[in-house]
């Protein structure tokens, strides 16, 4: 997205923020951070979640929390929802095709 205004011009992304200063004549740029507090937000929601229903073992709570693809954590918030305890949404989590488990990294 472009924005122009007085002696500034703003270029956005999804991540970073690169602006104009025609005063001081150089670019400016600045992490967002947006995706990234979004995810942190999503995943302590489905942590949330899941110790309404059950304790969350440690490894799977770290996983959760480190998590910050938005589709994944999508996923799993709606995989939570389905679940009637931490135990069944383990079982269909490691069944995900996509899951951490089949291979991130």
């Amino acid at each position: 997205m472009l924005l122009s205004g007085g002696s500034a011009v703003i270029i956005k992304t999804a991540e970073v923020c690169f602006s104009y200063s025609m005063e001081k004549e150089e670019w400016i740029w600045k992490a967002e951070g947006k995706a990234e507090g979004k995810a942190e937000g999503r995943a302590e929601s489905i942590l949330e979640q899941l110790e309404e229903i059950g304790n969350v073992p440690e490894a799977l709570g770290k996983e959760i929390l480190e998590e910050r693809d938005l589709g994944t954590l999508k996923r799993w918030a709606k995989l939570t929802l389905r679940c009637g305890s931490v135990e069944e949404f383990l079982l269909q989590y490691r069944e995900e095709p996509q899951g951490k488990t089949q291979g991130k990294g």
